[in-house]
């Protein structure tokens, strides 16, 4: 929505910039402000949390796959893509409007529930490719609306400032 988008001081042509840089990676950034009614400040919360989150999650799947071909491993496995880590890095990728990573997390969650594993050893390199390109996306949108974030507060401390002279010059 234009109006939280002005409250939020996000310029037009920063909002574009922005938007096609995400969009090089597979993220549409609208998506991600639809589900949130274009809450800017809300969108950059969740690029944060996607970040914070995943990155470890991501860690623990390389771990994971690093395995030999016993069955108990490998059950271990399939019970990890089946389970709520990839049901959560489906859910952060659709919310931030990563819809090629939300639909490679969802198949590769199906296929975990199916301990279809040839799938998830062959399709697993596409999943931490597109990971990948999301993750550096989201790290940039973060370091490029940090000024942004700087200047919604010093926007409200003055709002906060101006209230405060208007009830001391009532005293």
């Amino acid at each position: 929505r234009e109006d939280l988008k002005e409250e939020q001081k996000i310029k037009d042509e920063e909002f574009k910039q922005l938007k096609g840089q995400l969009k090089e990676n597979d993220i549409k950034i609208e998506e991600g402000l639809r589900l949130l009614d274009g809450d800017f400040m809300q969108y950059r919360k969740l690029m944060e949390f996607f970040m914070e989150y995943q990155e470890e999650y991501m860690r623990q799947i390389v771990l994971s796959l690093l395995v030999d071909n016993n069955p108990g491993v490998l059950a271990r496995v399939a019970a990890l893509f089946s389970r709520r880590g990839m049901h959560t890095l489906k859910s952060n990728a659709k919310a931030i409007g990563a819809i090629h990573l939300y639909e490679i997390a969802k198949e590769m969650e199906d296929r975990g529930k199916q301990k279809d594993m040839e799938y998830i050893m062959s399709a697993y390199n596409l999943l931490k490719l597109e990971w990948g390109r999301v993750f550096k996306a989201s790290r940039e949108f973060i370091e490029q609306t940090k000024n942004v974030l700087f200047d919604q507060k010093k926007e409200e401390e003055k709002e906060v400032l101006k209230v405060a002279e208007v009830e001391i010059d009532e005293i």
